[in-house]
């Protein structure tokens, strides 16, 4: 893995600049992405002295022109991996959604990331070389919650285009597989790409107050550290026999019966 590059989209946010942080240090090249001009200079900034391990580019995964020009840039690169992060969110009710605000998570939650991840899984046949793909997605993919109704579907059908992807690509050396991330240590901020990048010092954070911590089998939640490991285990392609999976990183959540016990 360490031959090539490996893009994560999003690596101004929060779990994106955490996980090029780990990644570095263990030795990765990487393309980093990010929305807007503005960030691409914060990125380079603060990632400044793994510089000569490290690029940057602009990338709107809700602009097709932007996701055309990205992979044109990077297309004599060796690329081995990716890291579909980005993502975007709103906190609005069913009742309060506009078609606006459905199509813009839509689009960069799923289209965009769909067709991103199509054009690069077809390069990677075309140069005979393998891909690794690693989706973070949400446990809301799976399950309802107030306020999250477009974000939860655009999560879902991205699962679903993967387990295609799957089908289709896994003789030509194409793996793709999800992790289904829950509650996460630290302020989580929902509009990815907009958050400032924070370098990474591997300190205990806040904990993620939209969380009911006490409605978590495992009683906290999951480290960053636990994300970055996991995906970088997918990435390494040591077991790459487990192809199209949703992994649920949830410390038990999803296994428990709810409001389910047996009192003495």
């Amino acid at each position: 893995m360490h031959n090539g590059y490996v893009i994560i989209t999003g690596a101004a946010g929060n779990i994106g600049n955490k996980l090029a942080y780990y990644l570095l240090n263990k030795g990765y090249r990487l393309i980093l992405t990010s929305r807007n001009a503005k960030h691409q200079r914060e990125m380079q900034e603060i990632f400044d002295e793994y510089k000569d391990k490290l690029l940057t580019r602009e990338l709107d995964l809700a602009d097709k022109h932007s996701i055309e020009h990205f992979v044109k840039s990077i297309k004599e690169i060796h690329v081995v991996g990716l890291v579909n992060n980005a993502a975007t969110d709103n906190i609005d009710s069913l009742q309060d959604l506009t078609y606006e605000s459905i199509q813009n998570i839509s689009n960069v939650n799923y289209v965009g990331t769909a067709y991103l991840t199509t054009m690069l899984a077809k390069m990677a046949i075309e140069k005979r070389q393998g891909l690794n793909i690693v989706n973070v997605s949400s446990l809301l993919s799976v399950y309802g919650a107030n306020k999250s109704a477009a974000y939860s579907a655009s999560k879902a059908a991205l699962e679903a285009f993967a387990r295609n992807l799957t089908v289709e690509f896994a003789d030509k050396d194409i793996v793709c597989n999800s992790v289904r991330v829950a509650a996460i240590s630290g302020e989580l901020n929902l509009f990815g790409a907009e958050t400032h990048v924070v370098k990474y010092d591997g300190e205990p954070e806040k904990a993620n107050k939209k969380n009911a911590i006490d409605h978590i089998p495992a009683k906290r939640c999951s480290t960053h550290r636990e994300i970055n490991e996991l995906i970088e285990f997918l990435l390494s392609g040591k077991v790459s026999y487990m192809n199209g999976q949703c992994i649920n990183l949830d410390g038990g959540t999803s296994v428990q019966y709810p409001g389910y016990s047996i009192s003495e």
